[in-house]
């Protein structure tokens, strides 16, 4: 449906009911209701509502957290499949929580909250870490997924570092302009 949103941009409302009806059919159904909220969240980001944005991407934040809390830890006599699944549901929970806070960080940099964007970023750098400590406990067949986690993760975290720094050029770029512009003004009175 972000599609659809993205096609007719002037009239968000039909996506946005859409949104809402696969949410509360999420919510009924016990399904990971995170999901059509980063779509929501998503929508609002690319509309530039970033305010809106934020606030659903911390609504995701919170359910993600949520449902790491809960995941249950696998005795240690549950079998090598049920701790792969385990592993498994964790490692995504936690990519798309890394997902998530980067794009809140992406959010902040835009508004020039820099500050905001590098605490983020090193909460992200905690999450990749974690991910790789489960990698040295996991099983031969489970590592290689978390690896590919945690390499998605830090790629993410370097497209985001590359846009701080585009951001913060066009910023030294304005601010050159601007005083130049003020020099000239400055000679001609």
């Amino acid at each position: 449906k972000v599609g659809q949103l993205l096609r007719n941009p002037e009239d968000p409302k039909p996506a946005f009911e859409q949104f809402e009806k696969a949410l509360i059919l999420r919510k009924k159904n016990g399904r990971k209701e995170y999901l059509t909220i980063d779509y929501i969240a998503n929508a609002h980001y690319y509309l530039g509502n970033y305010e809106t944005a934020i606030e659903f991407f911390q609504k995701e934040v919170e359910l993600i957290q949520t449902a790491l809390d809960k995941t249950p830890v696998p005795p240690n006599e549950a079998s090598l499949t049920q701790k792969q699944i385990v592993f498994l549901e964790v490692s995504v929970l936690r990519t798309s929580l890394a997902k998530t806070l980067l794009t809140i960080a992406q959010i902040n940099a835009l508004r020039g909250k820099f500050s905001s964007t590098e605490k983020t970023i090193a909460d992200v750098l905690k999450i990749t870490e974690q991910i790789k400590a489960e990698e040295t406990k996991a099983d031969e067949s489970i590592s290689p997924i978390l690896l590919l986690c945690r390499v998605s993760i830090e790629a993410l975290i370097t497209r985001l570092r590359g846009r701080l720094f585009e951001i913060q050029d066009k910023e030294s770029e304005a601010a050159a302009e601007f005083e130049k512009s003020a020099n000239i003004f400055n000679q001609i009175s």
